[in-house]
């Protein structure tokens, strides 16, 4: 992963990732039966609904982070940057959890216990669960427009640590699509290992 890229082209990498994404979720995982959805291999294990329930937990933060912060910039007449430099820390964090080309996930990384859904109760339907990873996902191609107005390399994300880490905003976004796709496959993974 380079340190300079155009802006442009790191919005439309995102974008199509993001798309990417949907698709997979619509193809793959929201056609199974509810007693895939909820099945684990082990009772300290992650369902498929808990790998979508985690990933709409942490956009519950990273989206209206984005939001505001890019609302905040434009406020400013702020001028969008041709290159986006990536920081140090946004660029070891995404790779360090972006799945390999191989298709493995690297690195076991520990969760948050407010986001992990081991910790949490259920949610109280599969469709709800559904719902807003859609709606998170149309909002996501939203920043990702937006963000095309503003510079990346100025404007700041709280991470989920937050004032004590921050991203930039090419960095935020290559980050939660790097998330995004960690556990899109590890409940493609699961699907392929389910037993009845």
């Amino acid at each position: 992963m380079s340190k300079i890229k155009k802006s442009s082209e790191l919005l439309q990498q995102a974008s199509k990732d993001t798309h990417e994404i949907i698709t997979t979720f619509k193809s793959d995982l929201k056609p199974l039966a509810e007693a895939q959805l909820v099945w684990k291999s082990a009772p300290e294990k992650w369902s498929i609904l808990q790998c979508l329930e985690h990933l709409n937990l942490t956009n519950r933060h990273y989206i209206p982070e984005m939001k505001m912060a890019i609302q905040k910039a434009i406020a400013t007449g702020q001028s969008p940057a041709e290159d986006f430099k990536r920081g140090f820390i946004g660029r070891k964090m995404t790779t360090g959890i972006k799945p390999k080309i191989d298709g493995t996930i690297p690195n076991r990384t520990r969760t948050f216990k407010n986001y992990n859904p081991n910790n949490l109760p259920p949610s109280e339907s599969t469709q709800a669960v559904f719902d807003e990873f859609l709606q998170h996902h149309e909002d996501f191609l939203m920043i990702i427009e937006d963000s095309k107005k503003v510079n990346m390399n100025k404007v700041k994300v709280k991470s989920l640590l937050g004032s004590i880490l921050k991203f930039k905003l090419g960095d935020a976004i290559e980050f939660v699509i790097a998330h995004e796709q960690r556990h899109i496959l590890q409940a493609k993974n699961i699907s392929v290992s389910y037993t009845h």
